[in-house]
């Protein structure tokens, strides 16, 4: 007969498992599996059994509910509370989650740990799959997409980094299963470095070799012939980018200096701009400048006219930029040297040479090193995702400074970015985000104390961590806390429950057995 403690047993891990699996795929179904949890925990009624399951787990439970309530403490000097509660409502799984997985009798097993990291890995999967299926149609019928589509139903981001974690864990399993038919988990980990470099994830791009890497070390003394062939892979890959790379910057940083010419070939009159000193592969792309020549060339050769708009830009745009990438003059004759699959390319958008036979890291690549560059010589930010960030950065590392002890309490963040940012004027319009570094916000947000608590907090749990996973557990964390260096990960919904599964899944583990 069902007691209130089988149905308690059964609700829990339908919500563990159901949360685990809708992480990356629905909102709603993130919210729901937590109540689910809650509820298992309501329903063993247990109270005395929960009373000997804290004193078991009391450092665990303490250190990370604690990660919950020193933004609770925020709330002290806070000003906008209306924010303050939004905020602690989306920061509600970082204490709900251990509460339930601290006091539950019946605690989690290692094989039902497994069970939810691989549903949180193949939901994960499956949203990129659907993701990148939608965006191929939508694209193919000429809808006006970003790349960040790719994730339909949470950030791309917060996808990426669920994909690395799956990433890591098919490389676990490759290892730890013994089944002849373990080999064929690789094609999903081919599909994640694919749809990982096809999406342009920076973040991705950067954690994937990072979480290899990291297995390699594992594996080194489990598995000496897997271990080295790892290598001979990460090796070849490492040098194949280092040659690449190596290309990209001769390009970028090798300012080119051209003859400024009076006249075209046709006698008309060049108007040059060298003011404006933006460059493509190291050629400015208003120098030997006639756009009268250039438009009536183009509209003989394409199908789209110079003045038609593509994703938001016009193709003359386009066109003056490919045409400095090759170095030629932006008139009838720097067009007419264009081939038929570079006007092809121009009329796809493409802005630079270098991008045609290139794959989407590469140009990822180049595209970040020459934001970087602009910002540096140009101080311009707007609308690139990577110089765009240092200035979040520093703002918020200001804000600190300004607040420096107690922070300006959990409500006000994003209050004290829009006072800061209009402070300066010089900034561009669409600079006017937070910090994009979940260390540097909670340390505006809290102060010295509150930066020094999160991050001890952290320390300790990971040097106590006395779990069967550790490989799993490790893999975790490493690929947060380095998320947290440029990105916001505990400020969504997504975000604190994918670290609040990932953190609390593995402290609070049934059984302690040899250790893998």
């Amino acid at each position: 007969m069902l007691n209130n403690k089988t149905i308690a047993f059964y609700v829990f891990y339908v919500g563990l498992f159901g949360l685990s699996a809708s992480i990356p795929v629905s909102k709603f179904g993130t919210s729901l599996g937590m109540i689910l949890l809650s509820l298992a925990w309501f329903l063993e009624w247990n109270w005395k059994d929960k009373l000997l399951t804290y004193k078991r787990n009391k450092l665990f439970l303490i250190l990370s509910s604690s990660l919950f309530l020193i933004f609770v403490l925020g709330l002290v000097h806070s000003e906008n509370i209306a924010h303050a509660m939004k905020d602690l409502k989306i920061k509600a799984p970082l204490f709900i989650i251990p509460v339930v997985f601290a006091l539950s009798g019946m605690g989690i097993e290692r094989k039902k740990i497994i069970i939810a990291l691989a549903l949180l890995s193949a939901s994960g999967i499956v949203a990129s799959i659907i993701g990148f299926v939608s965006y191929s149609i939508k694209i193919n019928h000429g809808e006006i997409l970003d790349l960040r589509a790719m994730s339909p139903f949470i950030s791309l981001i917060r996808l990426s980094l669920i994909l690395c974690f799956a990433f890591g864990f098919v490389l676990w399993g490759l290892n730890a299963l013994r089944s002849k038919y373990k080999w064929f988990l690789i094609i999903l980990n081919l599909w994640i470095v694919y749809f990982v470099v096809v999406s342009e994830s920076l973040t991705g791009i950067i954690l994937l070799p990072i979480v290899s890497i990291y297995f390699l070390f594992f594996i080194l003394k489990r598995d000496f012939k897997l271990a080295i062939s790892l290598f001979i892979i990460l090796f070849g890959c490492a040098l194949w980018i280092g040659i690449e790379l190596n290309k990209i910057g001769s390009l970028v940083f090798t300012n080119h200096s051209s003859t400024i010419e009076e006249y075209t070939l046709n006698g008309r009159i060049y108007n040059h701009n060298t003011k404006v000193l933006f460059r493509e592969n190291g050629h400015l792309i208003y120098d030997n400048f006639c756009e009268e020549e250039m438009e009536q060339e183009w509209n003989k050769r394409s199908v789209k006219k110079y003045s038609d708009v593509f994703r938001n830009y016009k193709y003359s745009s386009v066109l003056i930029r490919y045409l400095a990438s090759r170095g030629l003059s932006k008139d009838s004759v720097g067009v007419s040297k264009l081939s038929n699959t570079e006007i092809e390319a121009i009329q796809n958008g493409i802005t630079n040479v270098y991008y045609i036979d290139r794959n989407p890291l590469f140009k990822r690549l180049h595209i970040g090193i020459m934001e970087l560059k602009d910002a540096y010589e140009h101080n311009r930010h707007k609308g690139r995702s990577i110089a765009s960030r240092f200035i979040y950065a520093a703002t918020g590392y200001k804000i600190f400074k300004d607040n420096f002890w107690f922070g300006v309490g959990t409500g006000d963040v994003k209050d004290a970015f829009l006072n800061e940012y209009k402070k300066n004027p010089k900034l561009e319009e669409g600079c006017d985000k937070r910090s994009h570094n979940q260390f540097i916000t909670t340390a505006l947000s809290l102060g010295v104390f509150g930066l020094v608590l999160f991050v001890g907090i952290f320390i300790v749990l990971l040097k106590k961590y006395s779990g069967s996973l550790n490989y799993l557990f490790f893999l975790g964390q490493i690929i947060l806390l380095l998320s947290m260096l440029w990105e916001d990960t505990l400020e969504t919904q997504a975000g604190v429950a994918v670290f609040s599964v990932l953190l609390n899944i593995f402290l609070f583990e049934r059984k302690l057995v040899k250790t893998v």
